[in-house]
């Protein structure tokens, strides 16, 4: 029987294996690290995170942990073709075939698509936002390239219908649904909380101070801003600036495995980014029982599809109003809240997603 491997390509996810938070701990993260587990928990694949840093203390049953060779680490994108094939393939001794899976288009992607090709092993991408479609956030170069090694790859996980389209209209390639994955909680959902919370990276595109010029025209609405820091100087001013709103609350410094209880103590959980794909928050909160209002991002209308939340399409004096109307609503937020919770059960849940992802694993293995 042949040995198949599903290699994950990030090291910033490794800390999560390692229980604790990283330097950018984000979405993206927080995906690999379920997939990576929901996979070694069925056991049909050789589960493998390579990762450009000290692998020490991470672990995770059916998962091992390896460094890549120095040369293709992050901020040497084009030198996997001048290393010694015997290097390149450390990683990945062992497998017969494998699937080299990398999300966020990032240094990691390039190097991860040409290893696979001088390998003879599968590449695969994970749209982490809309933005890798059009590659916005990145200059019209480093846009190109990946987008070359989109039209390589062996097969592309997308998140929403949405992104699914306009990889096929604008970028010629094929793609398949895999939904994002969230963890339950073994209690059940919350649908009592007091509180608005906020969940971001502390980065411009997740726009915080729309979530503080909220609550300084709502003042006697408490919020808490869950934001660790990325962009420094942007953390700092933004900070600085929600210091001085006294019904709002930072907390920098707050765990992936210590964020169920924040979310169970809040009402209901707004969302002010302006890119996303399938927002994590918007998961994490369902699974909590908790109703989403969104300034602006609400994929393939899920929010209102599902009844469980409320995009307010960037209009700001109806995003006030809409905070406003569900603190005060318990019934409202109680029937979302138990919608929302449904919602995750039968489609993100580890149990729900295990299939879809594994059938999409055996159909890139087969060259389906």
């Amino acid at each position: 029987m042949s040995n198949l491997g599903v290699c994950f390509v990030h090291g910033d996810a490794l800390d999560l294996f390692r229980g604790e938070n990283g330097p950018r701990f984000g979405g993206s993260e927080t995906q690999i690290y379920l997939m990576a587990r929901t996979l070694a928990d069925a056991g049909e694949f050789d589960i493998r995170l390579v990762a450009d840093k000290d692998v020490t203390g991470a672990a995770y049953p059916g998962i091992s942990f390896h460094l890549p060779p120095p040369l293709i680490r992050r901020g040497l994108p084009y030198v996997s073709r001048f290393i010694n094939l015997k290097r390149l393939r450390e990683p990945y001794e062992g497998l017969d075939d494998a699937i080299l899976l990398q999300t966020v288009l990032c240094d990691y992607t390039i190097p991860t698509w040409q290893a696979a090709r001088r390998l003879g092993f599968k590449f695969v991408y994970r749209m982490s936002c809309d933005a890798d479609i059009d590659g916005s956030l990145w200059p019209p170069e480093r846009a190109a390239e990946f987008h070359a090694a989109l039209r390589d790859a062996d097969g592309i996980i997308a998140q929403t219908e949405e992104q699914q389209r306009r990889l096929r209209d604008e970028l010629g390639v094929a793609s398949t649904i895999v939904p994002s994955i969230v963890e339950l909680p073994g209690e059940g959902p919350a649908l009592t909380g007091s509180r608005v919370l906020w969940v971001g990276r502390g980065a411009p595109i997740k726009r915080p101070w729309i979530m503080a010029e909220a609550a300084r025209r709502l003042p006697d609405i408490e919020f808490v801003v869950l934001m660790p820091v990325e962009n420094k100087l942007f953390w700092r001013c933004i900070v600085q600036e929600m210091e001085r709103i006294p019904n709002l609350t930072v907390v920098p410094g707050v765990s992936y495995f210590e964020m169920a209880r924040y979310y169970r103590e809040a009402s209901v959980v707004v969302q002010t980014s302006a890119i996303e794909g399938v927002p994590n928050v918007f998961l994490q909160a369902a699974a909590q029982g908790k109703p989403v209002i969104s300034f602006e991002v609400d994929p393939d209308g899920m929010l209102g599809r599902e009844g469980i939340g409320r995009s307010t399409g960037g209009d700001v004096d109806a995003f006030h109003k809409a905070i406003a109307e569900y603190v005060e609503d318990a019934d409202l937020r109680a029937k979302q809240g138990l919608a929302g919770f449904e919602y995750v059960r039968r489609t993100h849940s580890p149990e729900a997603v295990r299939p879809v992802l594994t059938e999409f694993l055996r159909g890139v293995f087969a060259g389906r």
